[in-house]
């Protein structure tokens, strides 16, 4: 399972849709999202990957490509 498919499955999950439903370009907006629900969907990422994403990363979350991207880059520098 790539790193998009695992994150897209999270995030379709804590929104209550199906995976295929979403796509990188699915914004957070567009998803019945609230603050906390984005904690709660970091907090899963987080434990699914065994990272730790940055608080200034997250708050510039707008789309499931800009999750993939953190989610990427913190793997790298693991």
């Amino acid at each position: 399972m790539t790193t998009q498919t695992k994150v897209i499955a999270i995030i379709a999950e804590m929104a209550g849709k199906k995976p295929q439903e979403i796509t990188c370009a699915t914004t957070l907006k567009s998803l019945p999202f609230d603050s906390l629900d984005k904690i709660e969907a970091v907090m899963a990422l987080e434990e699914a990957f065994r990272i730790d994403m940055d608080d200034e990363e997250i708050e510039h979350f707008t789309d499931v490509q800009s999750v993939v991207d953190c989610v990427e880059k913190v793997l790298k520098e693991k």
